[in-house]
C-alpha cells in the first residue's frame, strides 16, 4: 500500500523492469515527514511512503556502498565503442548488459553531465519485440513469409505493484544522483501515469529548487478513439539539475526560422541578417527560442527508423535532449536503454555515452545499431 507523506524514497524490484506484478491501489495520505539529502539523511520537506520501503531502502546499496561488487558485475557484461566525431577527434560509448541496481553502483561518482531514464510507465502490459520495421507491418505490406526471424520475441513486462514499481523509480534517482557532475542534470521521461510519482521523488533527492523544466512532448500519432476523455497525446519530461540551477549546463536551443523573422531581419552585412531599430543594428541569431512543448512526431509503424522495440522514441527528440543538456565534450547515461535512440543520438552529436538495459534482445538491437552508425571505428568486449 503507498501513501504519499513529506519524504520519498524509491528502489529496485527484486527483478528488473522485465519483473512481473499484480497492481495494489493505494491510498494517499499525507503527513510531514523528510526527504533525503544528497548523503542519504533527512533533511526537512515531502516525501512518499508506501509498503516496505524502509525494507527496501535498507537493501538498497545506497551512495555506491556496493561499489566493488557493481564493479566486477558490469565489467564481466560491457562493450565500449570508438566513433569519429566531427571534430576529428574520437567518442566512446559503453553498452552494459544487466539491472541496472546492480549495474549503476559501477559506475564512476560524477562521470556523468546528463542522465535520461525512460522507464517503465506501469502501463500493466506486457510487450514484445518485432522484428526491423515492425514484424506485422512488414508481413503485411510486402508479403514476407513468416519464418522464426519475423516471430515477435518477449520484450519486458510493465506490469507493476504500485510499491515494487516505487521501489524500482527510487532505486534509479537514488543511484544516478550520484554520478552526475556539479554541471549536470537529469531528466526522467514519464506519462501520466507515473510522472507525479517521478516528481516528488525527484523533488526529495534534488529539492524543488533545482526543478528546471516540465516538458511536454506532444507525440501526434496514436490512439486516437476516446469518448470519456480527452484524447492522451504527450508524455512528460521532468528536468532537474543536479546541484544548482544557476551551475547545471544548458545550451538554449532554436526553431527555424520563421517568415516573418525574415521579413523582419532584411538587411544584410558581413555580420549576416540584421534589422535595424532607432539607428541600432540587432543581428539575427535563428528561430525563436524552443519552448516547454515539443511538437516531435512518434515513430510511425513503417518509420525507417524503427528497430521493432515496442517503446523506441525517435531520435530527435533525444537530440534535442542532449544537445541542450550536455556539454559536447560530455558524457549521457541511460539506465533504462531500450532500442538504444539515446546512444545513436549522442553519437550523432559527438558525446560520449554509456547505456544500460537488463534484457539481451534489447542490448542486441542497441549492438547492431551502433556499428551500423558512418562514424564507428571499433567495438571491444570487457
Amino acid at each position: 500500500m503507498a501513501s504519499v507523506s513529506a519524504s520519498s524514497s524509491l528502489a529496485s524490484p527484486s527483478g528488473s523492469p522485465e519483473g512481473s506484478n499484480t497492481p495494489n491501489a493505494a491510498p494517499d495520505v499525507f503527513r510531514k515527514t523528510a526527504p533525503r539529502n544528497r548523503s542519504g539523511k533527512p533533511t526537512p520537506g515531502v516525501q512518499i511512503h508506501w509498503e516496505n520501503r524502509e525494507t527496501h531502502l535498507a537493501d538498497h546499496p545506497e551512495s555506491l556502498q556496493d561499489r566493488t561488487r557493481g564493479e566486477k558485475f558490469a565489467l564481466a557484461r560491457s562493450e565500449t565503442f570508438t566513433f569519429e566525431t566531427s571534430a576529428d577527434q574520437t567518442a566512446t560509448g559503453r553498452l552494459i548488459e544487466g539491472p541496472m541496481k546492480d549495474v549503476l553502483p559501477a559506475l564512476e561518482p560524477g562521470s556523468i553531465d546528463f542522465a535520461y531514464i525512460d522507464p517503465p510507465f506501469m502501463t500493466q502490459k506486457d510487450f514484445e519485440i518485432q522484428s526491423k520495421t515492425n514484424a506485422r507491418h512488414r508481413l503485411r505490406l510486402v508479403g514476407a513469409s513468416k519464418d522464426d526471424d519475423a516471430k515477435p520475441k518477449a520484450g519486458y513486462s510493465d506490469q507493476w505493484d504500485r510499491h515494487h514499481y516505487l521501489d524500482f523509480l527510487e532505486c534509479a534517482i537514488s543511484s544516478i544522483k550520484p554520478l552526475l557532475k556539479e554541471s549536470g542534470s537529469i531528466a526522467i521521461h514519464t506519462d501520466f501515469r507515473v510522472s507525479h510519482y517521478a516528481r516528488m521523488l525527484l523533488d526529495e533527492y534534488f529539492t524543488p529548487a533545482n526543478f528546471v523544466n516540465e516538458l511536454i512532448w506532444k507525440y501526434g500519432l496514436g490512439n486516437a478513439r476516446a469518448t470519456r476523455h480527452f484524447l492522451r497525446k504527450h508524455d512528460n519530461i521532468a528536468i532537474y539539475a543536479a546541484q544548482s540551477t544557476r551551475k547545471h549546463y544548458f545550451n538554449v536551443l532554436r526553431g527555424e526560422v520563421t517568415p516573418a523573422q525574415k521579413a523582419k531581419y532584411c538587411h544584410t552585412d558581413e555580420g549576416g541578417k540584421y534589422m535595424l531599430s532607432y539607428g541600432k543594428k540587432y543581428y539575427l541569431k535563428g528561430g525563436k527560442p524552443l519552448e516547454s512543448v515539443l511538437d516531435i512526431p512518434s515513430l510511425g509503424p513503417t518509420d525507417g527508423e524503427r528497430t521493432g522495440y515496442p517503446t523506441q522514441k525517435p531520435t530527435r527528440l533525444l537530440a534535442t535532449l542532449i544537445e541542450a543538456l550536455c556539454p559536447p565534450d560530455g558524457c549521457v547515461l541511460d539506465a533504462c536503454c531500450g532500442s538504444g535512440t539515446t546512444a545513436v543520438a549522442a553519437t550523432n552529436l559527438g558525446r560520449s555515452w554509456v547505456a544500460i538495459d537488463a534484457n539481451p534482445d534489447a542490448i542486441q538491437i542497441v549492438r547492431e545499431r551502433m556499428t551500423q552508425l558512418p562514424t564507428f571505428t571499433t567495438a571491444v568486449e570487457s
